[in-house]
């Protein structure tokens, strides 16, 4: 689809990206003219930020690599792959608690005085 692909060329672009960042983080500043009952257009546009703001993050974090963003089908296959794997990840990335909790049973070394 034409519109569709200039709508995802633009949603990727820094100025929508950054655009999008500052209404996210300041108030007084939209992204259109109306607050509610968006197009079907607008929808897509916000479905698309949303979309890229995901990838652009990955790759800051280095987990995946900008040759990505060469191909729309590589974009759409990597952000499918995400969201089948992101219950896995989850349950690969939980730390565990490593702080100690001391308590009265615990039996530390008595100090040797020096006198």
């Amino acid at each position: 689809m034409l519109i569709e692909s200039k709508i995802r060329e633009l949603a990727k672009s820094d100025k929508y990206m950054n655009l999008f960042y500052a209404t996210k983080e300041l108030n007084g500043i939209r992204l259109f003219r109306n607050d509610c009952d968006f197009s079907r257009i607008q929808h897509m546009f916000l479905n698309y930020l949303y979309f890229y703001e995901i990838i652009f993050k990955e790759i800051a974090n280095k987990k995946i690599n900008d040759f990505i963003l060469t191909n729309e089908i590589y974009e759409d296959a990597y952000y499918y792959w995400k969201s089948k794997n992101i219950n896995k990840e989850e349950k690969t990335d939980k730390k565990v608690n490593t702080y100690f909790h001391v308590s009265n049973k615990i039996k530390f070394p008595e100090e040797k005085s020096n006198g």
